[in-house]
């Protein structure tokens, strides 16, 4: 199965050791506890929500389908539609466009150090997810968080 997905055996096995789970991934066992809660406080205020990620869009759809959140979010973008995805802002540039929504007034929640600097370098408050199974750097963060139930506190500070 790993070298279907184009997936080093080393890779599918650290992958195996880090979450405990195995290609193809049963998506449902890596969403946060507190992420469906989130969402719904943020649908229930009205805010426009997206996913823009690097990710290959079946992936990502796939995701989504699996812990049935397409429901949340107005856009779903892959990282497949640009000549240069994270840290390059235009996946954040244009996902705001999309939304209607100007830069600036969007919030990014990101886990990794290329999503955390393409919300920077798009001008978009960054909420940097820490996870202490990995060691990214949240220096250009707005905020950093380490449950997303945070986030209802910094929306209203924004």
């Amino acid at each position: 199965i790993a070298k279907f997905l184009n997936v080093s055996p080393e890779i599918a096995a650290a992958y195996h050791t880090q979450f405990n789970i195995d290609f193809p991934t049963d998506f449902t066992k890596l969403l946060r506890p507190e992420a469906v809660e989130l969402l719904e406080y943020l649908k229930d205020l009205g805010y426009p929500m997206a996913v823009a990620s690097s990710g290959r869009l079946i992936r990502t759809m796939n995701k989504l389908d699996q812990c049935d959140l397409h429901k949340y979010f107005d856009v779903v973008i892959s990282g497949e539609q640009f000549k240069e995805t994270k840290p390059h802002p235009e996946i954040f540039l244009h996902t705001a466009k999309q939304l209607n929504v100007d830069p600036e007034d969007c919030m990014v929640i990101e886990d990794s150090t290329m999503g955390i600097t393409a919300g920077y370098n798009a001008g978009m408050c960054v909420v940097a997810l820490r996870d202490p199974r990995f060691n990214f750097d949240t220096s250009l963060a707005t905020y950093v968080v380490d449950n997303l139930l945070e986030v209802k506190q910094l929306i209203h500070k924004k």
